[in-house]
């Protein structure tokens, strides 16, 4: 089950489960579940895991946000842990993270490869998918995912990537993935403003 804490972005409007087909997802937007929109401070139960993006955000609400779902460690998934926004590259998003008492795992084989990076930034969705199943069906990828499941089985966790709208974001793929082999509810964050 996924869902979302605040309302998904126009593209994203219908409903989505962890198992959707390639089809599906095909056409970029997926299918979102219903959230608890309004609910600022939902604590995570055991079961599940976050997502966020950080696209056209700022720190403090971003901080905020993880801070009032009760996330206590994130999983960066992106391939490349850079940015152009402040506080969201690699060394000074741990130590702020840390400032705050949250932990931070960058976890590479879970990223997306430049060529579905690209496919992502053209909004080319039938190449984006296959490379995504693709790049988290190698080896390397799969011993990321469990390590991102252990790391969420032991303390509250967020997945994060670049992308608001978690339906086209390879992130809700690795999400789905560690759902349908953990049993994982999937919970999308969605930073206000």
């Amino acid at each position: 089950m996924t869902v979302f804490l605040r309302e998904p972005s126009p593209p994203a409007r219908g409903l989505t489960t962890p198992s959707l087909s390639r089809g599906e997802r095909g056409h970029g937007g997926r299918r979102s579940a219903q959230g608890c929109p309004g609910e600022p401070a939902c604590s995570l139960s055991a079961t599940q895991l976050c997502t966020i993006g950080y696209q056209g955000t700022a720190w403090a609400p971003f901080l905020r946000t993880l801070q009032e779902a009760g996330v206590q460690q994130v999983i960066d998934v992106r391939q490349l842990p850079l940015s152009r926004r402040p506080g969201f590259s690699k060394r000074v998003l741990a130590a702020g993270l840390a400032e705050a008492g949250i932990g931070y795992v960058h976890l590479r084989a879970l990223g997306t490869p430049p060529e579905g990076r690209e496919a992502n930034k053209r909004r080319e969705w039938g190449r984006f998918w296959p490379i995504v199943e693709a790049s988290l069906s190698t080896l390397e990828a799969g011993v990321a995912l469990e390590q991102a499941a252990g790391l969420a089985r032991a303390v509250p966790s967020c997945l994060l990537c670049f992308e608001a709208d978690p339906c086209i974001c390879h992130r809700l793929r690795v999400g789905e993935m560690l759902a349908e082999a953990h049993g994982f509810t999937l919970r999308h964050l969605r930073v206000p403003g």
